[in-house]
């Protein structure tokens, strides 16, 4: 009977090990997981947002869009200024 209980011993030590290296190859995994995610945020935060003005378009481009809307375009013009809302409406 001893032998059973040795054996049976043998194999509960196998599996405690085997869940052991089980656990910390999945501790290890996450952590090269939450590595490799950390390392692309940056790379997108570096092409995207860390341009000049964090993303945001020139000053230039907005002069331009503020000088189309203060004094307007053909494209362009304020509801204000309109003479017919007839095209505006749908009845």
């Amino acid at each position: 009977m001893s032998f059973n209980t040795a054996d049976a011993e043998l194999r509960y030590k196998h599996e405690l090990n085997e869940q052991i290296s089980q656990k910390r190859r999945s501790i290890s995994m996450a952590q090269q997981l939450d590595k490799d995610m950390c390392n692309r945020h940056f790379v997108v935060f570096d092409t995207f947002w860390g341009r000049p003005g964090h993303g945001a378009p020139g000053a230039d481009k907005r002069k331009l869009k503020l000088n189309r809307l203060l004094y307007g375009s053909p494209e362009c013009t304020p509801l204000l200024q309109r003479t017919s809302y007839s095209n505006d409406l749908h009845i």
